[in-house]
């Protein structure tokens, strides 16, 4: 027995100084874990003494997170008495941790009893790393196809960037709209509470390591946040939640542009190494892609769900067509206005067209058929009897897309329902009919009513030479009464009576043409001969109320295309309104003037009296219907003088500044005398 144990002795010291002799860590313990025994490799690894090592003290060697699988591994090779092993994190002497697979063998004696327990680790740490990393990348990918949310994609990885750099805590924080400040986009391990106190982080040149680095563009690595003075902002944060180092990445957008920033926490003053560097590089990059992704695919889907409004609002519908196949696709919308979807009825051209009536289908097909012969897009108008009665008007569009020979190899287009379009645009022309009509029965409404405020003059202007009719008539009959007639003399007097009534007879035609309701005529006047006209009718008015004329007209002045007895209808009431204005005018003479002035393109006459001028509140409301000073006016004299002469392709205004009284300008064009 002595012998034995001897041996076994022996062996033991055999065994200790090979194993210390091996370029891997091994260790040996008893079934209860006590009597630990480590080689030279494991102590310089760890950094550990025996004394530190013994009596369970090798546990905390393993990282907190591992610790419970250590301990489950192990309690299973004590019971079914076999290898066994796992994948942990050992923390090195300086603190850093790294990746080991552990394998433990167990000893048996013949009766079953544990002997002793042999144990190695092997250093994974680069094989591991890579795999988390891979996973961690390919999990993120799956969570961006399956069209995760995004703060769940940020939070896979942060919790795989955790793992990679033995973090406290890890976080992403994003940009707001502005970019003054960082938001929570996602995180890992969060203290309680983390969330809510860091949002709103300014992003400046000193605001911790996120704000800093997020200004700076570029990595803010602080290993010791209570001494650095970029913490200074947020000591209060810093002593609640009791990290110690904080290292911030700026995530950059392809195009240059700050998303935000990845930070790794720890609750001990560390160092950033090559290894924690190398894994927030690659994972602020990917963390920009699926930010990048993200914004664009969000832009996307907001940009088709404006499109579908659009096409709703609309009425249009999108549709593509295949040349060759006849394959016919068409969005939701097109098929709203159908009624049916294309693909429901076999997905082709022809099971539209087989949908309406022959005479429409035939219609639709020649002229998409035409089209394609004669390698040009689309537009055209049709009518479509639907499946269920209904008769709808569209306008069809389309781009012609071209295979290399040139040929037309499809179409891409639009469909508007227009059924509503077409309809308004015939209640319109309707109603501009009608209000062509009610526009001239007010016009001449507007004639009538002027020519009984003419009547005195109208009057005076026929008593004249049917005074001088009465008068030449007695004349002639004196001489020819005489016992040697003077049928000279005679002669003279009847002539005089012929010429009076002639001046008789236009006097009325005028008033007769601009009394009657007569279609529009524009031909070439002379504006001095036109204004003399309208003085004629007013002649006896101006008069009457004693009011001085003035004409301002060049010699020179050409011909314009105008309508002569509308344009009569907008001196006569201009003329009318001045002398109307000038009545209570007492101080001084009553002064009218018609000035013209012309360009290369238009002539501008002025009517202008020295009367008491327009009330300030009337001024903006003075072309207005119905808008009158006169006790019993209409209030449609100016408006329907600004109807006439913008129907001439004029303008009329009131002129400020004209004082006293006041003026009153309209433009006619000069070439269209010329057309």
């Amino acid at each position: 027995m002595e012998k034995e144990k001897a041996d076994l002795a022996e062996s033991e010291r055999e065994f200790r100084m090979a194993n210390d002799t091996m370029p891997s860590m091994t260790w040996s313990a008893d079934a209860n874990g006590a009597n630990e025994w480590f080689n030279k490799e494991w102590y310089e690894y760890t950094g550990l003494t025996h004394e530190q090592a013994s009596n369970g003290g090798w546990k905390y060697v393993f990282h907190p997170d591992d610790r419970a699988e250590s301990a489950a591994t192990w309690h299973r090779i004590i019971t079914k008495r076999e290898m066994s092993g796992l994948e942990a994190r050992l923390r090195r002497h300086d603190g850093e941790y790294r990746w080991f697979i552990v394998r433990a063998q167990p000893h048996c004696d013949a009766t079953g009893r544990i002997v002793r327990c042999y144990g190695a680790e092997s250093d994974i740490d680069d094989l591991k790393r890579a795999e988390i990393l891979l996973a961690g990348e390919k999990r993120s990918f799956e969570m961006m196809t399956t069209e995760q949310p995004l703060t769940e994609i940020l939070d896979s990885l942060c919790q795989t960037l955790s793992v990679l750099t033995d973090a406290s805590f890890v976080t992403i924080m994003l940009q707001d709209e502005d970019r003054r400040t960082l938001q929570p986009g996602g995180g890992h391990n969060l203290p309680e509470g983390f969330s809510d106190a860091v949002g709103g982080i300014p992003v400046g040149p000193d605001f911790g390591s996120c704000g800093t680095a997020a200004f700076r563009q570029e990595p803010v690595w602080i290993d010791d946040v209570d001494t650095d003075p970029r913490w200074d902002c947020a000591r209060d944060l810093v002593n609640h939640f009791g990290f110690k180092a904080c290292w911030s990445t700026p995530i950059i957008s392809g195009r240059g542009s700050v998303f935000g920033t990845i930070a790794i926490y720890s609750n001990t003053i560390r160092s950033i190494g090559d290894r924690e560097r190398k894994a927030i590089d690659r994972f602020s990059q990917l963390a920009s892609f699926v930010l990048e992704r993200k914004i664009s695919e969000d832009a996307l889907k907001r940009s088709e769900a404006m499109l579908a409004e659009g096409q709703r609002i609309s009425h249009t519908g999108s549709w593509a067509w295949n040349v060759a196949t006849d394959k016919l696709e068409w969005s939701e919308e097109h098929g709203n206005i159908f009624g049916y979807n294309v693909s429901d009825v076999g997905g082709d051209l022809k099971n539209m067209l087989e949908r309406m009536l022959p005479e429409e289908a035939a219609f639709v097909s020649e002229t998409m058929r035409r089209a394609v012969t004669e390698k040009r897009d689309l537009e055209f108008e049709y009518q479509a009897t639907l499946p269920s009665g209904n008769v709808i008007q569209l306008l069809c569009t389309g781009r012609a897309s071209t295979g290399e020979l040139g040929e037309v190899t499809g179409y891409v287009g639009t469909t508007m329902d227009i059924t509503e379009r077409k309809r308004v645009v015939s209640e319109l022309l309707k109603s501009a009919a009608h209000l062509r009509e009610v526009q001239a029965e007010l016009a001449h409404v507007a004639r009538a009513t002027t020519m009984g405020e003419l009547a005195a003059s109208i009057a005076h202007e026929v008593n004249q030479p049917l005074t001088g009719i009465v008068a030449s008539g007695g004349a002639a009959l004196r001489w020819l009464s005489r016992a040697t007639p003077d049928v000279i003399r005679a002669r003279e007097s009847l002539k005089n009576v012929i010429d009076d009534g002639r001046r008789a007879s236009e006097i009325v035609t005028r008033i007769r043409k601009m009394y009657r309701k007569e279609m529009s005529t524009v031909e070439p006047i002379g504006m001095a001969e036109l204004i003399g006209d309208v003085i004629s009718l007013t002649r006896g008015e101006l008069q009457k109320t004693k009011v001085t004329l003035k004409l301002d007209i060049p010699d020179d002045l050409p011909a314009i295309p105008v309508d002569r007895v509308q344009l009569q209808q907008v001196f006569v009431n201009l003329i009318l309104n001045a002398i109307e204005s000038m009545r209570e005018t007492s101080d001084r003479g009553s002064a009218l003037t018609i000035d013209i002035k012309q360009d290369e393109e238009l002539v501008t006459i002025g009517v202008c009296d020295n009367g008491p001028g327009i009330a300030e509140d009337r001024v903006e409301s003075v072309f207005r219907p119905f808008e009158t000073s006169k006790a019993n006016g209409m209030g449609m004299g100016l408006s329907i003088c600004r109807t006439i002469v913008e129907n001439h392709g004029g303008q009329i205004r009131l002129v400020q500044g004209v004082v006293p009284g006041c003026r009153f300008e309209f433009t006619l064009p000069i070439e269209l005398a010329n057309n």
